[in-house]
């Protein structure tokens, strides 16, 4: 199997090299397809969702709208076998960009770490920065990303690059890396140990505490970023001015959290179809809330 996925990455690779993006996109869009199957559980047909966040009258999506929606996600994912090549003007063409002179400005004199929500596209983010020239990590804590073989190639390909792949729980070596001119893409709203809620209109968000402790530690910047998709392999990137760095300085959690939910929450609740099932579970309908700070 190892061998066969090996084979397939070299011919994907040849592929891209030679295709137009749109025919290539269509190409293996049945393999997109095929491996979304794998991922359906009609038991369980959540997404996608008509609104963020999730209203109970919304009705279930069917299991025909969930595998579209598994498919689309599934398609994000050969991006990774191109890294070297996204900085081509053939992919640029492709991205449109909001706002990046702001990701631009905070990287003259301190790290960044670029904040954002689950979206099906999310997986491209650090990628697609990274094709800016700017030297980007990303820590994803899924940890197959350092078992599977296909997924191993995907984090060779961007080490070469000089783009580290984090496992989750690194500090250290991610306080150590980050430095002036330097980012990584953080979402916020995958919960692990400690968490906030904050307020945001009539919802309520579940953010992890970790990317702003994080920042204080380090002197970065906080910059929201959010990434959606316009169309097969095509997306638009929102940069948003960084949180105020009084806030990440003086440590205050709760301040840092609540710019950057309400910088993004907007944005992605505009696209509710593409929230995959971390930020639809994060984001909570509600009408009076009062953060509170929670440990686990």
């Amino acid at each position: 199997m190892d061998r066969l996925k090996g084979a397939f990455y070299g011919l994907s690779r040849t592929l891209e090299s030679v295709l137009p993006l749109d025919l290539l996109w269509w190409l293996l869009l049945p393999l997109s397809a095929l491996l979304a199957a794998r991922h359906l559980r009609p038991s369980r047909v959540d997404l996608p969702v008509r609104s963020l966040p999730r209203r109970e009258s919304d009705p279930k999506p069917s299991e025909q709208a969930s595998w579209r929606h598994l498919t689309e996600f599934q398609t994000h994912w050969w991006l990774l076998g191109w890294l070297d090549r996204l900085g081509q003007p053939r992919w640029q063409r492709r991205i449109e960009w909001q706002g990046v002179e702001h990701l631009h400005r905070a990287l003259i004199d301190r790290p960044v770490i670029i904040v954002t929500l689950h979206t099906t596209s999310v997986v491209a983010l650090a990628a697609l920065i990274r094709s800016l020239g700017i030297t980007t990590a990303a820590a994803p804590a899924d940890q197959s990303w350092f078992r599977s073989s296909s997924r191993l190639r995907k984090v060779a390909l961007a080490e070469e690059l000089g783009a580290t792949v984090f496992r989750r729980g690194a500090s250290r070596e991610i306080i150590d890396y980050l430095r002036p001119g330097r980012a990584i893409v953080l979402p916020v709203d995958h919960v692990q140990a400690r968490s906030i809620d904050v307020a945001c209109g009539e919802a309520t968000v579940t953010v992890g505490t970790g990317p702003f402790r994080l920042a204080r530690a380090t002197g970065s910047a906080l910059v929201p970023v959010l990434i959606t998709s316009s169309g097969p392999w095509r997306y638009r990137i929102d940069v948003l001015p960084p949180a105020p760095q009084a806030h990440v300085e003086s440590g205050s959690v709760a301040g840092s959290a609540s710019y950057v939910v309400a910088q993004l929450l907007p944005l992605a609740a505009r696209e509710p179809d593409q929230a995959m099932q971390t930020l639809v579970d994060a984001v909570i309908q509600t009408r009076s809330v009062v953060s509170e700070t929670r440990s686990g």
